[in-house]
């Protein structure tokens, strides 16, 4: 069981994430699991989906560096909100 601790004895709080936003290529951000064929057709994905074609990205997907690979981010939250950009980008260069 968690025993309560007085904040005031923690002292100072430290941010856990960096407030400042950063521009990511796509290509650069590395999804933490996979999305089925399943949930593509669902209609929350499809609500994303017409979210961001008519009023574009609101919530940024939130990501990691990833230690292990230069230049490389983990993609902690916003898998569908990927897919939906990637198949995008893949439609407007075909």
């Amino acid at each position: 069981m968690n025993e309560y601790v007085d904040p005031v004895a923690l002292g100072e709080v430290m941010q856990a994430f960096s407030s400042d936003t950063v521009h990511i290529d796509i290509s650069a951000i590395l999804p933490v699991r996979a999305i089925g064929k399943a949930v593509k057709s669902s209609r929350k994905y499809q609500q994303i989906a017409c979210s961001i074609r008519e009023i574009g990205l609101v919530e940024p997907p939130v990501v990691c560096r990833d230690k292990q690979r230069t230049n490389s981010f983990l993609l902690l939250d916003g898998h569908l909100r990927i897919e939906v950009l990637c198949r995008a980008a893949i439609r407007v260069e075909a």
